[in-house]
Protein backbone atom coordinates (compact mmCIF):
# COMPACT_ATOMS: atom_id res chain seq x y z
CA UNK A 1 0.00 0.00 0.00
CA UNK A 2 1.49 3.57 -0.92
CA UNK A 3 1.97 5.97 1.56
CA UNK A 4 -1.78 8.22 0.17
CA UNK A 5 -3.71 4.94 0.60
CA UNK A 6 -2.24 5.15 4.72
CA UNK A 7 -3.20 8.69 4.68
CA UNK A 8 -6.74 7.60 3.20
CA UNK A 9 -7.46 5.14 5.78
CA UNK A 10 -5.97 7.38 8.51
CA UNK A 11 -7.89 10.13 7.29
CA UNK A 12 -11.17 7.21 7.47
CA UNK A 13 -10.12 6.76 11.06
CA UNK A 14 -10.08 10.66 12.28
CA UNK A 15 -13.61 10.82 10.60
CA UNK A 16 -15.03 8.07 13.06
CA UNK A 17 -14.59 10.13 16.40
CA UNK A 18 -16.94 10.28 19.16
CA UNK A 19 -19.24 12.80 18.20
CA UNK A 20 -23.18 11.99 19.57
CA UNK A 21 -25.28 10.02 17.14
CA UNK A 22 -22.15 8.42 15.53
CA UNK A 23 -23.64 5.07 15.30
CA UNK A 24 -26.84 4.27 14.18
CA UNK A 25 -28.96 2.58 17.05
CA UNK A 26 -28.91 -0.91 17.08
CA UNK A 27 -32.17 -3.20 15.75
CA UNK A 28 -33.63 -5.79 16.88
CA UNK A 29 -32.51 -9.13 16.01
CA UNK A 30 -35.61 -11.20 14.17
CA UNK A 31 -35.07 -14.04 16.99
CA UNK A 32 -36.41 -11.44 19.55
CA UNK A 33 -40.10 -11.37 19.74
CA UNK A 34 -42.15 -8.94 18.68
CA UNK A 35 -42.92 -5.68 20.26
CA UNK A 36 -45.51 -5.00 22.04
CA UNK A 37 -45.88 -1.37 21.80
CA UNK A 38 -45.75 -0.01 18.07
CA UNK A 39 -43.42 2.90 18.30
CA UNK A 40 -41.32 3.58 21.42
CA UNK A 41 -42.21 4.98 24.73
CA UNK A 42 -42.21 8.95 26.11
CA UNK A 43 -41.28 9.28 29.65
CA UNK A 44 -45.34 10.68 29.76
CA UNK A 45 -46.00 7.41 28.73
CA UNK A 46 -44.63 5.42 30.91
CA UNK A 47 -45.75 7.38 33.71
CA UNK A 48 -49.04 7.20 32.98
CA UNK A 49 -48.50 3.16 32.37
CA UNK A 50 -47.51 3.12 36.01
CA UNK A 51 -49.89 5.06 37.28
CA UNK A 52 -52.25 2.52 35.80
CA UNK A 53 -50.22 -0.61 36.58
CA UNK A 54 -47.47 -0.25 39.09
CA UNK A 55 -48.68 -2.86 41.59
CA UNK A 56 -47.63 -0.97 44.54
CA UNK A 57 -49.65 1.59 43.86
CA UNK A 58 -52.84 -0.82 43.22
CA UNK A 59 -52.25 -2.17 46.41
CA UNK A 60 -52.33 1.09 48.16
CA UNK A 61 -55.79 1.75 46.20
CA UNK A 62 -57.09 -1.13 47.84
CA UNK A 63 -55.71 0.31 51.07
CA UNK A 64 -57.54 3.65 50.65
CA UNK A 65 -60.93 1.94 49.49
CA UNK A 66 -60.50 -0.17 52.97
CA UNK A 67 -60.57 3.53 54.58
CA UNK A 68 -63.50 4.53 52.92
CA UNK A 69 -65.23 1.25 53.88
CA UNK A 70 -64.49 1.76 57.26
CA UNK A 71 -65.76 5.72 57.34
CA UNK A 72 -68.98 4.27 55.45
CA UNK A 73 -69.31 1.53 58.45
CA UNK A 74 -69.24 4.59 61.04
CA UNK A 75 -71.91 6.54 59.98
CA UNK A 76 -74.13 3.47 60.84
CA UNK A 77 -73.86 4.54 64.44
CA UNK A 78 -75.98 7.56 63.65
CA UNK A 79 -78.44 5.85 61.63
CA UNK A 80 -81.89 4.72 63.11
CA UNK A 81 -82.53 0.68 63.76
CA UNK A 82 -86.12 -0.87 63.02
CA UNK A 83 -87.05 -3.59 65.13
CA UNK A 84 -90.44 -5.61 64.63
CA UNK A 85 -91.93 -9.27 65.39
CA UNK A 86 -95.15 -11.41 65.60
CA UNK A 87 -96.63 -14.08 67.08
CA UNK A 88 -99.05 -16.33 67.44
CA UNK A 89 -99.47 -18.86 70.87
CA UNK A 90 -102.60 -21.62 71.05
CA UNK A 91 -102.97 -23.39 74.31
CA UNK A 92 -105.45 -25.90 74.82
CA UNK A 93 -105.80 -26.79 78.52
CA UNK A 94 -107.73 -30.17 79.86
CA UNK A 95 -109.78 -30.77 83.01
CA UNK A 96 -110.77 -33.74 84.61
CA UNK A 97 -113.34 -34.13 87.46
CA UNK A 98 -115.17 -36.50 89.05
CA UNK A 99 -117.37 -36.85 92.18
CA UNK A 100 -119.43 -39.54 93.92
CA UNK A 101 -121.43 -40.65 91.08
CA UNK A 102 -118.45 -41.16 88.82
CA UNK A 103 -116.28 -39.08 86.35
CA UNK A 104 -117.76 -35.81 84.58
CA UNK A 105 -117.01 -34.79 81.47
CA UNK A 106 -113.63 -32.99 80.35
CA UNK A 107 -113.24 -29.04 80.27
CA UNK A 108 -111.14 -28.13 77.56
CA UNK A 109 -110.46 -24.49 77.21
CA UNK A 110 -108.88 -22.59 74.03
CA UNK A 111 -106.95 -19.81 74.16
CA UNK A 112 -105.23 -18.09 71.17
CA UNK A 113 -103.39 -14.75 71.66
CA UNK A 114 -101.77 -12.41 68.79
CA UNK A 115 -98.86 -9.92 69.67
CA UNK A 116 -97.18 -7.89 67.13
CA UNK A 117 -94.51 -5.02 68.06
CA UNK A 118 -92.28 -2.89 66.43
CA UNK A 119 -89.72 -0.23 66.69
CA UNK A 120 -86.97 2.26 66.01
CA UNK A 121 -84.31 3.18 67.73
CA UNK A 122 -81.54 6.21 67.20
CA UNK A 123 -78.83 7.64 68.75
CA UNK A 124 -77.83 11.32 68.39
CA UNK A 125 -74.70 13.07 67.88
CA UNK A 126 -73.91 14.20 71.82
CA UNK A 127 -75.18 11.00 72.73
CA UNK A 128 -78.76 10.75 73.37
CA UNK A 129 -80.52 7.26 72.46
CA UNK A 130 -84.34 7.33 71.76
CA UNK A 131 -85.82 4.38 71.77
CA UNK A 132 -89.49 3.98 70.27
CA UNK A 133 -91.93 0.97 70.71
CA UNK A 134 -95.06 -0.18 69.72
CA UNK A 135 -96.96 -3.47 70.75
CA UNK A 136 -100.06 -4.53 69.52
CA UNK A 137 -100.96 -7.01 72.08
CA UNK A 138 -101.22 -9.16 73.37
CA UNK A 139 -104.68 -9.58 71.86
CA UNK A 140 -107.09 -12.42 73.17
CA UNK A 141 -108.98 -14.13 70.72
CA UNK A 142 -110.11 -17.01 72.42
CA UNK A 143 -111.75 -17.98 74.90
CA UNK A 144 -112.87 -14.14 75.25
CA UNK A 145 -111.67 -11.61 72.88
CA UNK A 146 -109.49 -8.54 73.70
CA UNK A 147 -107.48 -6.14 72.34
CA UNK A 148 -104.34 -4.21 74.18
CA UNK A 149 -102.59 -1.51 72.49
CA UNK A 150 -98.97 0.07 74.56
CA UNK A 151 -96.60 2.55 73.60
CA UNK A 152 -93.38 4.14 75.00
CA UNK A 153 -90.71 6.35 74.13
CA UNK A 154 -87.45 6.21 76.00
CA UNK A 155 -84.63 9.34 75.65
CA UNK A 156 -81.08 8.26 77.43
CA UNK A 157 -78.95 11.28 78.07
CA UNK A 158 -75.33 10.05 79.44
CA UNK A 159 -74.10 13.14 81.19
CA UNK A 160 -70.73 12.58 81.89
CA UNK A 161 -68.87 9.33 80.06
CA UNK A 162 -70.35 8.83 76.60
CA UNK A 163 -71.66 12.61 76.91
CA UNK A 164 -70.70 15.41 74.33
CA UNK A 165 -70.23 15.72 70.77
CA UNK A 166 -66.38 14.24 71.05
CA UNK A 167 -67.04 11.17 72.55
CA UNK A 168 -70.85 10.22 70.56
CA UNK A 169 -68.85 10.75 67.56
CA UNK A 170 -65.06 9.68 68.07
CA UNK A 171 -65.44 6.66 65.54
CA UNK A 172 -66.82 8.71 63.04
CA UNK A 173 -64.53 11.37 63.47
CA UNK A 174 -61.46 8.75 63.36
CA UNK A 175 -62.81 6.92 60.28
CA UNK A 176 -62.38 10.50 58.70
CA UNK A 177 -59.07 11.34 59.84
CA UNK A 178 -58.11 7.38 58.76
CA UNK A 179 -59.63 8.01 55.39
CA UNK A 180 -57.93 11.32 55.43
CA UNK A 181 -54.56 9.77 55.94
CA UNK A 182 -54.80 7.16 53.92
CA UNK A 183 -55.70 9.92 50.82
CA UNK A 184 -52.38 11.49 51.52
CA UNK A 185 -50.57 8.70 51.80
CA UNK A 186 -51.86 7.50 48.25
CA UNK A 187 -50.60 11.03 46.86
CA UNK A 188 -47.23 10.33 48.30
CA UNK A 189 -46.83 6.91 46.81
CA UNK A 190 -48.28 8.55 43.48
CA UNK A 191 -45.38 11.26 43.98
CA UNK A 192 -42.68 8.42 44.69
CA UNK A 193 -44.14 6.12 41.70
CA UNK A 194 -43.69 9.09 39.07
CA UNK A 195 -39.91 9.62 40.64
CA UNK A 196 -39.46 5.69 40.23
CA UNK A 197 -40.62 5.86 36.66
CA UNK A 198 -38.32 9.00 35.72
CA UNK A 199 -35.09 7.53 37.49
CA UNK A 200 -36.09 4.15 35.89
CA UNK A 201 -36.45 6.29 32.51
CA UNK A 202 -32.98 8.28 33.15
CA UNK A 203 -31.44 4.65 33.85
CA UNK A 204 -32.26 3.50 30.76
CA UNK A 205 -31.46 6.58 28.60
CA UNK A 206 -27.50 6.67 30.08
CA UNK A 207 -27.51 2.97 29.47
CA UNK A 208 -28.54 3.59 26.02
CA UNK A 209 -25.83 6.66 25.44
CA UNK A 210 -23.29 4.80 27.48
CA UNK A 211 -23.41 1.65 24.75
CA UNK A 212 -23.81 4.03 21.70
CA UNK A 213 -20.54 5.51 23.60
CA UNK A 214 -18.88 1.64 23.60
CA UNK A 215 -19.93 0.84 19.87
CA UNK A 216 -19.15 3.96 18.59
CA UNK A 217 -15.48 3.55 20.30
CA UNK A 218 -15.29 -0.15 18.63
CA UNK A 219 -16.03 1.31 15.72
CA UNK A 220 -13.31 3.79 15.53
CA UNK A 221 -10.77 1.52 16.80
CA UNK A 222 -11.21 -1.13 14.75
CA UNK A 223 -10.71 1.23 11.78
CA UNK A 224 -7.54 2.26 13.94
CA UNK A 225 -6.76 -1.55 13.49
CA UNK A 226 -6.83 -1.46 9.85
CA UNK A 227 -4.91 1.71 9.52
CA UNK A 228 -2.16 0.22 11.82
CA UNK A 229 -1.99 -2.97 9.67
CA UNK A 230 -1.76 -0.72 6.50
CA UNK A 231 0.79 1.30 8.04
CA UNK A 232 3.20 -1.44 8.82
CA UNK A 233 2.36 -2.88 5.09
CA UNK A 234 3.63 0.76 3.99
CA UNK A 235 6.40 0.14 6.64
CA UNK A 236 5.97 2.99 8.36
CA UNK A 237 4.85 1.85 12.40
CA UNK A 238 5.81 -1.36 14.11
CA UNK A 239 4.09 -4.39 14.80
CA UNK A 240 4.01 -2.53 18.14
CA UNK A 241 1.29 -0.52 16.67
CA UNK A 242 -0.99 -3.14 15.55
CA UNK A 243 -1.15 -4.68 18.67
CA UNK A 244 -1.94 -1.74 20.92
CA UNK A 245 -5.01 -1.47 19.08
CA UNK A 246 -5.92 -5.51 19.02
CA UNK A 247 -5.65 -4.91 22.86
CA UNK A 248 -7.66 -2.15 22.69
CA UNK A 249 -10.08 -3.05 20.46
CA UNK A 250 -10.84 -6.30 22.46
CA UNK A 251 -11.62 -4.03 25.71
CA UNK A 252 -13.63 -2.26 23.74
CA UNK A 253 -15.83 -5.51 23.11
CA UNK A 254 -16.18 -5.83 26.59
CA UNK A 255 -17.15 -3.15 27.21
CA UNK A 256 -19.81 -3.22 24.69
CA UNK A 257 -21.02 -6.63 25.99
CA UNK A 258 -21.06 -5.11 29.31
CA UNK A 259 -23.28 -1.68 28.23
CA UNK A 260 -25.64 -3.95 26.50
CA UNK A 261 -26.40 -5.97 29.67
CA UNK A 262 -26.97 -2.85 31.59
CA UNK A 263 -29.72 -1.68 29.00
CA UNK A 264 -31.15 -4.81 29.68
CA UNK A 265 -31.24 -4.52 32.95
CA UNK A 266 -32.51 -0.73 33.15
CA UNK A 267 -35.36 -1.51 30.61
CA UNK A 268 -36.27 -4.78 32.92
CA UNK A 269 -36.52 -1.97 36.18
CA UNK A 270 -38.38 0.41 33.95
CA UNK A 271 -40.99 -2.76 32.73
CA UNK A 272 -41.17 -3.73 36.67
CA UNK A 273 -42.04 -0.18 37.75
CA UNK A 274 -44.76 0.20 35.02
CA UNK A 275 -46.17 -3.07 36.22
CA UNK A 276 -46.27 -4.20 32.45
CA UNK A 277 -45.11 -7.81 32.50
CA UNK A 278 -41.43 -8.31 31.65
CA UNK A 279 -41.60 -10.15 28.74
CA UNK A 280 -42.38 -7.28 27.14
CA UNK A 281 -40.35 -5.78 24.44
CA UNK A 282 -40.02 -1.97 24.90
CA UNK A 283 -38.48 0.88 23.83
CA UNK A 284 -37.85 4.38 24.77
CA UNK A 285 -37.58 6.97 22.15
CA UNK A 286 -36.23 10.16 24.26
CA UNK A 287 -32.28 8.83 24.43
CA UNK A 288 -30.38 12.00 25.65
CA UNK A 289 -30.60 14.25 28.38
CA UNK A 290 -30.39 18.16 28.54
CA UNK A 291 -28.92 19.94 31.27
CA UNK A 292 -31.38 22.43 32.21
CA UNK A 293 -29.58 24.67 34.29
CA UNK A 294 -32.54 26.29 36.97
CA UNK A 295 -32.09 28.88 39.74
CA UNK A 296 -32.74 27.37 42.89
CA UNK A 297 -34.83 28.97 45.77
CA UNK A 298 -34.15 27.00 48.89
CA UNK A 299 -36.39 28.72 51.52
CA UNK A 300 -38.97 29.27 48.89
CA UNK A 301 -38.61 25.07 48.11
CA UNK A 302 -38.61 24.36 51.87
CA UNK A 303 -41.54 26.20 52.69
CA UNK A 304 -43.85 24.65 49.57
CA UNK A 305 -42.74 20.98 51.13
CA UNK A 306 -43.62 21.77 54.51
CA UNK A 307 -46.82 23.33 53.36
CA UNK A 308 -48.06 20.63 50.67
CA UNK A 309 -46.51 17.24 51.10
CA UNK A 310 -48.36 14.14 52.01
CA UNK A 311 -46.66 12.57 54.23
CA UNK A 312 -46.67 15.55 56.27
CA UNK A 313 -50.54 15.48 55.72
CA UNK A 314 -50.75 11.98 56.89
CA UNK A 315 -48.69 12.55 59.75
CA UNK A 316 -51.13 15.99 60.88
CA UNK A 317 -53.78 13.59 60.65
CA UNK A 318 -52.28 11.07 62.82
CA UNK A 319 -52.15 13.91 65.35
CA UNK A 320 -55.72 14.78 65.26
CA UNK A 321 -56.31 10.77 65.65
CA UNK A 322 -53.68 10.63 68.37
CA UNK A 323 -55.43 13.75 70.64
CA UNK A 324 -59.16 12.31 69.79
CA UNK A 325 -58.40 8.82 71.31
CA UNK A 326 -56.49 10.18 74.15
CA UNK A 327 -59.81 12.57 74.95
CA UNK A 328 -62.20 9.30 74.49
CA UNK A 329 -59.70 7.51 76.71
CA UNK A 330 -59.86 9.99 79.06
CA UNK A 331 -63.69 10.57 79.02
CA UNK A 332 -64.31 6.97 79.14
CA UNK A 333 -62.59 7.76 82.99
CA UNK A 334 -65.54 8.87 84.26
CA UNK A 335 -68.47 7.59 86.10
CA UNK A 336 -71.53 6.26 83.70
CA UNK A 337 -74.25 8.88 85.13
CA UNK A 338 -77.30 8.48 82.69
CA UNK A 339 -80.49 10.63 82.65
CA UNK A 340 -83.41 9.03 81.47
CA UNK A 341 -86.90 9.69 80.69
CA UNK A 342 -90.01 7.60 79.66
CA UNK A 343 -93.44 8.38 78.28
CA UNK A 344 -95.83 5.41 78.00
CA UNK A 345 -99.74 4.85 77.09
CA UNK A 346 -101.55 2.25 78.10
CA UNK A 347 -105.13 1.07 75.67
CA UNK A 348 -107.24 -1.76 76.16
CA UNK A 349 -110.66 -3.34 75.51
CA UNK A 350 -112.37 -6.43 76.39
CA UNK A 351 -115.59 -7.04 73.46
CA UNK A 352 -117.64 -9.28 75.97
CA UNK A 353 -118.08 -7.01 78.57
CA UNK A 354 -117.35 -3.42 76.75
CA UNK A 355 -114.71 -2.40 79.27
CA UNK A 356 -112.27 0.10 77.78
CA UNK A 357 -109.52 1.06 79.54
CA UNK A 358 -106.71 3.84 79.12
CA UNK A 359 -103.94 4.78 80.92
CA UNK A 360 -100.63 6.78 80.46
CA UNK A 361 -97.37 8.08 82.86
CA UNK A 362 -93.97 9.05 82.75
CA UNK A 363 -91.09 7.60 84.24
CA UNK A 364 -87.39 9.76 84.93
CA UNK A 365 -84.37 8.28 86.63
CA UNK A 366 -80.44 8.88 87.17
CA UNK A 367 -78.71 5.83 86.90
CA UNK A 368 -75.33 5.35 87.77
CA UNK A 369 -72.22 3.41 87.16
CA UNK A 370 -68.31 3.87 88.52
CA UNK A 371 -65.88 1.00 88.71
CA UNK A 372 -64.09 1.60 91.77
CA UNK A 373 -60.83 0.40 90.41
CA UNK A 374 -60.90 0.52 87.09
CA UNK A 375 -56.81 0.44 85.86
CA UNK A 376 -57.69 -0.51 82.21
CA UNK A 377 -59.25 2.87 81.63
CA UNK A 378 -56.60 4.30 83.79
CA UNK A 379 -54.07 2.77 81.51
CA UNK A 380 -55.88 3.61 78.17
CA UNK A 381 -55.34 6.85 78.87
CA UNK A 382 -51.48 6.66 79.64
CA UNK A 383 -50.47 5.02 76.20
CA UNK A 384 -53.26 7.06 74.40
CA UNK A 385 -50.92 10.24 76.03
CA UNK A 386 -47.41 8.80 74.91
CA UNK A 387 -49.27 8.03 71.54
CA UNK A 388 -50.05 11.78 71.15
CA UNK A 389 -46.73 12.60 72.01
CA UNK A 390 -45.00 10.06 69.80
CA UNK A 391 -46.89 10.79 66.57
CA UNK A 392 -46.04 14.63 67.44
CA UNK A 393 -42.34 13.67 67.33
CA UNK A 394 -42.75 12.08 64.28
CA UNK A 395 -44.21 15.04 62.57
CA UNK A 396 -41.43 16.96 63.37
CA UNK A 397 -38.79 14.03 62.64
CA UNK A 398 -40.10 14.25 58.97
CA UNK A 399 -40.37 17.90 58.81
CA UNK A 400 -36.75 17.86 59.51
CA UNK A 401 -35.46 14.71 57.67
CA UNK A 402 -37.32 16.52 54.16
CA UNK A 403 -36.42 20.23 54.74
CA UNK A 404 -32.83 18.07 54.86
CA UNK A 405 -33.82 16.23 51.29
CA UNK A 406 -34.59 19.81 49.80
CA UNK A 407 -31.37 21.58 51.48
CA UNK A 408 -28.69 18.71 49.85
CA UNK A 409 -31.00 18.31 46.87
CA UNK A 410 -30.51 21.84 46.45
CA UNK A 411 -26.70 21.89 47.27
CA UNK A 412 -26.35 18.64 44.84
CA UNK A 413 -27.90 20.42 41.86
CA UNK A 414 -26.47 23.69 41.76
CA UNK A 415 -22.57 21.29 42.20
CA UNK A 416 -23.77 19.06 39.18
CA UNK A 417 -24.46 22.48 37.30
CA UNK A 418 -20.72 23.35 37.93
CA UNK A 419 -19.45 20.11 37.12
CA UNK A 420 -21.47 20.01 33.95
CA UNK A 421 -19.42 22.73 32.88
CA UNK A 422 -16.36 21.41 34.03
CA UNK A 423 -17.10 18.42 32.22
CA UNK A 424 -18.21 20.03 28.52
CA UNK A 425 -14.53 21.80 28.73
CA UNK A 426 -13.69 18.57 29.28
CA UNK A 427 -14.73 17.46 26.23
CA UNK A 428 -13.74 20.09 24.17
CA UNK A 429 -10.20 19.72 25.35
CA UNK A 430 -10.41 15.83 24.19
CA UNK A 431 -11.74 16.24 21.02
CA UNK A 432 -9.27 18.95 20.20
CA UNK A 433 -6.68 16.67 21.47
CA UNK A 434 -7.96 13.76 19.48
CA UNK A 435 -7.97 15.79 16.02
CA UNK A 436 -3.99 17.20 16.71
CA UNK A 437 -3.44 13.31 18.02
CA UNK A 438 -4.64 12.41 14.59
CA UNK A 439 -3.01 15.47 12.45
CA UNK A 440 0.13 14.33 13.97
CA UNK A 441 -0.23 10.17 13.48
CA UNK A 442 -1.16 11.39 9.93
CA UNK A 443 1.75 13.54 9.51
CA UNK A 444 4.16 10.22 10.94
CA UNK A 445 4.73 12.31 14.33
CA UNK A 446 3.05 10.02 16.68
CA UNK A 447 1.97 6.54 17.28
CA UNK A 448 -1.64 4.76 17.40
CA UNK A 449 -0.87 5.13 21.01
CA UNK A 450 -1.62 8.71 20.98
CA UNK A 451 -4.79 8.55 19.36
CA UNK A 452 -6.03 5.72 21.78
CA UNK A 453 -4.62 7.68 24.58
CA UNK A 454 -6.68 10.91 23.42
CA UNK A 455 -9.50 8.83 22.94
CA UNK A 456 -9.60 7.40 25.95
CA UNK A 457 -9.95 10.92 27.77
CA UNK A 458 -12.74 11.77 25.22
CA UNK A 459 -14.30 8.73 26.05
CA UNK A 460 -14.52 8.84 29.87
CA UNK A 461 -14.90 12.59 30.13
CA UNK A 462 -18.15 11.62 27.95
CA UNK A 463 -19.17 8.76 30.11
CA UNK A 464 -18.83 11.65 32.59
CA UNK A 465 -20.97 13.80 31.10
CA UNK A 466 -23.76 10.63 30.95
CA UNK A 467 -23.72 10.03 34.02
CA UNK A 468 -23.64 13.39 35.63
CA UNK A 469 -26.80 14.51 33.04
CA UNK A 470 -28.72 11.61 34.62
CA UNK A 471 -27.40 12.28 38.47
CA UNK A 472 -28.91 16.13 37.54
CA UNK A 473 -32.27 15.59 36.06
CA UNK A 474 -32.83 12.30 38.66
CA UNK A 475 -31.93 15.52 41.25
CA UNK A 476 -34.44 17.69 39.78
CA UNK A 477 -37.07 15.00 39.87
CA UNK A 478 -36.94 14.08 43.37
CA UNK A 479 -37.10 17.63 44.27
CA UNK A 480 -40.23 17.78 41.86
CA UNK A 481 -41.57 14.67 43.77
CA UNK A 482 -41.43 16.53 46.70
CA UNK A 483 -42.71 19.76 46.28
CA UNK A 484 -45.37 17.91 43.97
CA UNK A 485 -44.70 21.11 40.93
CA UNK A 486 -42.10 21.23 37.64
CA UNK A 487 -39.14 23.06 39.58
CA UNK A 488 -37.43 25.63 36.85
CA UNK A 489 -38.74 23.58 33.67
Amino acid sequence: MTRPLVFAAIAALASASLAAGATAPREASPAEPPMVFTRPLRLAECIDLALRNNIPLRVARADLARAHGGYVSSLAKFTPVLSGGASQQHTTDRLAAADSSGPLPEERTVSEKHVMSGGIRQEIPGGLKLDVTQELGPDDALPSKSRNRQFQATATQPLLRGAGLTASMADLRGATYDEKAAEADFRDLERQTILDVKLAYYAAIRDVELLRVAQSTLNADSLLVEASNAMVEAKVASRRDVLSARIRLADDLSTVVAAERDELGSLDALKDVMGIPLETTVAISDTSLDAHIVTLDETKLVQRVIATHPSLESAAFAIRRSRLDLTVAQNARLPQVDLQASYFQDFGQKFDTGDIGRGSGWIASVNLLYPLFDRSAEGDAIARRAELAQAKDRLKILERQLTLRVREIVRTVRSSAEEIKAIQQTIDAADDKLQFATAMFNLGRASNLDITDARSDLVSARTKMVKKLVDYNGQLALLESLTGEPVGR
